[in-house]
């Protein structure tokens, strides 16, 4: 399934051909930073909004420009409780960030251009017994925005809000369909017509499935939709095509096996299924964020543990119009990444958003990928990380040193990982260009040294 002999992550890359920006970067702290939600900014930057826990408790908020660069990063406490932050950038050039406090109610939160909090509000329209926990967030034509959540409670439904630029709550309402358990609302996009679509998940009899909302400008129910596979499913996101049906991704159980395939559904106008399709390989795949490409097809991002380096990988799926595979790639190092959310960027390659485990500064970080219209983040993605670290002998026997280049005596920790991810030896306060590793305790095998730092450093070890 995965090649430890072929790690070929490409870490910090950078390139422009053809005026297509390509670069892989993370943000964050010590601790864990999540990404949930990005969007490419009307300049041309980026905007990442999730959990954190690296700068206080809360909100974690990262603009950077075209090329990636940070440009700030803010922690807004006073949505600690978050479940799954959303942002999304107004007509006015602000944002809205989304969230929840401790006991569950709604936080929204304006924030210009520059991080700074324009104003920060408890929704009170929703009311809430278990908790209500805000979900998704999108602009609307109008220069307000709508968001859903749903309803902690004895029988949890989907909710839809949507309020003017000033935050003033203009109407909410509440959805599920008859007999639902539970009912999730995971994502809200506006329609052409100023309507909305919210793709969620209903639970059923102990079983999932996709069920899809369409409503008007008012928030008047058009049409719902349940998709069901015969399995247990989820539907994560759902945006209009340019002839007016939709698109819709979520996961698939796979046949006689746990977890789920990337599942896509292409509907007419009225919820009616065109055709669906799942993409994934022999182990659990999980797709996210689905979009709409210039060219009439479609872009999906989720992670797989089917394909690439690590424990989950980013995997992302580029179709054509009908659902067939143009092409496929993988992001990641040896632990776990997630693509969150996808998109064509105005250059017309493609942005990813999500999380790393494998690189970066602390549990996880904010992963952030803009790629070529193929799909490559760099010219070379061929071991860029393992260029700067030699390790002599390999295989050892009893020991080895590792060299790497440090000409700043950079403090560096060491981790040696075996074949399943899991961390067997540390060395810390590493600030020479070279460390020795003892066999001890390592039985033969393969093995990845890893160097983190300023930079992280990886390579492959075979201990006889």
């Amino acid at each position: 399934m995965r090649n430890l002999f072929t790690l070929t992550l490409s870490v910090m890359a950078f390139v422009t051909i053809n005026a297509q920006v390509m670069f892989e970067k993370t943000y964050g702290g010590v601790g864990s930073d999540v990404a949930t939600a990005a969007q490419q900014t009307a300049d041309g930057g980026y905007i990442i909004a999730g959990n954190s826990n690296s700068f206080g408790t809360g909100v974690y908020v990262v603009k950077t420009d075209v090329n990636g660069n940070e440009e700030w990063s803010n922690t807004y406490t006073n949505m600690p409780g978050t479940m799954q932050p959303g942002i999304t950038q107004l007509t006015d050039g602000n944002f809205i960030a989304i969230g929840d406090d401790d006991n569950g109610a709604c936080i929204i939160t304006k924030i210009n251009s520059t991080g700074d909090t324009i104003w920060t509000d408890v929704d009170s329209n929703v009311a809430y017994v278990g908790g209500n926990f805000r979900m998704a967030v999108t602009a609307t034509s109008d220069g307000g925005f709508a968001t859903t959540s749903f309803d902690w409670d004895i029988s949890p439904m989907t909710f839809i809000s949507k309020f003017n630029v000033d935050g003033i709550n203009e109407w909410t309402k509440e959805y599920a369909p008859a007999g639902s358990e539970m009912s999730v609302g995971n994502s809200i996009s506006e329609t052409s017509d100023g309507g909305f679509i919210v793709v969620s998940v209903s639970s059923q009899g102990g079983s999932g499935d996709a069920y899809c909302i369409r409503t008007d400008a008012n928030g008047d129910t058009l049409w719902t939709r349940l998709f069901d596979s015969g399995s247990d499913d989820i539907g994560w996101c759902g945006k209009e095509t340019s002839d007016g049906g939709f698109v819709i991704v979520g996961g698939k159980t796979r046949v006689n096996a746990t977890g789920y395939d990337f599942w896509l559904i292409r509907t007419d106008v009225n919820g009616d299924t065109l055709w669906t399709r799942t993409y994934g390989g022999d182990d659990p795949d999980e797709a996210w964020y689905v979009e709409v490409s210039d060219d009439g097809g479609f872009l999906i991002s989720g992670e797989t543990q089917s394909f690439g380096e690590g424990m989950s990988d980013v995997y992302l799926v580029k179709t054509n119009s009908v659902g067939d595979t143009l092409w496929t790639k993988t992001f990641g190092g040896i632990q776990d990444e997630c693509g969150r959310y996808c998109a064509q960027a105005s250059d017309g390659g493609y942005v990813i958003a999500g999380l790393t485990k494998s690189i970066g500064s602390g549990d996880n970080d904010f992963y952030l990928l803009k790629t070529d219209e193929s799909g490559e983040v760099s010219v070379n993605t061929l071991n860029n990380t393992a260029q700067n670290i030699e390790i002599y002998p390999n295989p050892m026997n009893s020991k080895t040193t590792v060299y790497f280049n440090n000409p700043n005596n950079t403090e560096y920790q060491l981790n040696i990982y075996d074949i399943t991810g899991k961390i067997v030896k540390t060395v810390n306060n590493i600030t020479d260009e070279s460390v020795i590793i003892y066999k001890n305790q390592l039985n033969s095998g393969i093995y990845i040294i890893e160097l983190k730092g300023n930079i992280t450093y990886r390579n492959r070890l075979i201990v006889k």
